[in-house]
């Protein structure tokens, strides 16, 4: 390797790593902007706006009580499924 080797992958070393540091801030950027324009063309500001707190509350307390109760019988193989709060009269 002679001293003119050196200095061309030097300067190489150097464009490859001043390409990725662009990468390294365009990248989140681009994600930002993105972001932003969802949040414009959604109008997530109106929806914010016209949310309820006891709607939130239900979705949430029903996500996690939910539940689905399977019993299996095995004298005859037959297999039961109930849905919590379900009635089937």
């Amino acid at each position: 390797m002679s001293v003119a080797t050196l200095g061309i992958m030097k300067t190489e070393a150097d464009r490859r790593f001043q390409k990725k540091r662009r990468w390294g801030y365009a990248l989140p950027a681009v994600i930002v902007v993105y972001l932003a324009y969802i949040f414009f063309s959604f109008d997530m500001a109106g929806v914010l706006g016209r949310a309820s707190a006891d709607n939130a509350r239900t979705l949430v307390a029903d996500s996690y009580s939910y539940k689905t109760h399977v019993s299996r019988d095995n004298r005859n193989g037959a297999v039961e499924i109930a849905i919590e709060g379900e009635r089937k009269g």
